[in-house]
């Protein structure tokens, strides 16, 4: 059985993603003065907030919603290596350790560009079924997809398309690219 020991044998390729998307940050930081003013206003002000409002114990808590959700978006983190043995796949916090891909088991592998919407219905973790096929994707719509010999896809986005291609087609014999 593989382990992540084994995960120190020569790199070919190796890329971390993060949620980086400024609007998200934005969004939440919006959420969070929106979560402020309405404990000012209700518990400091004494007016309540909204037509039903919270307790103004519950109410307190509210900005720290938005605290957890930052928090959970810098450890959210992809995690891609590529070896002359096969592919290793890291989705924090997620999986404990590496799951391990070897080229033997892989029929082809190549770069293509995708729809995350459309084709698996957004990002992060989306297994359409554990025999079928899934994506692990954190944003953008270029990706690594691996088909293997069972008949099962796999796709791994990429921000870094043209040199992934690269490492396949220099370093992944045949049949495993096109």
């Amino acid at each position: 059985m593989k382990t992540q020991k084994n995960l120190q044998e020569e790199i070919l390729y190796k890329e971390t993603q993060q949620q980086r998307q400024s609007w998200i940050f934005l969004l939440i930081v919006l959420l969070f003065l929106l979560s402020l003013v309405a404990v000012i206003q209700q518990n400091i002000l004494g007016v309540p907030f909204g037509n039903h409002p919270l307790s103004d114990t519950a109410l307190w808590f509210m900005p720290l919603i938005p605290v957890f959700l930052l928090a959970f978006l810098y450890i959210n983190r992809l995690d891609t290596v590529i070896t002359k043995k096969g592919v290793w796949l890291k989705y924090e916090p997620y999986h404990g350790k590496y799951r391990f891909f070897p080229w033997s088991e892989i029929e082809k592998a190549y770069v293509r560009i995708y729809q995350p919407m459309k084709e698996y219905g957004g990002y992060g973790i989306r297994l359409i079924s554990a025999k079928s096929s899934g994506a692990y994707n954190v944003s953008g719509k270029t990706g690594l997809q691996l088909i293997f010999k069972n008949g099962r896809h796999l796709l791994i986005g990429t921000q870094k398309g043209g040199e992934l291609k690269s490492v396949i087609r220099q370093h992944v014999t045949e049949p495993h690219n096109n």
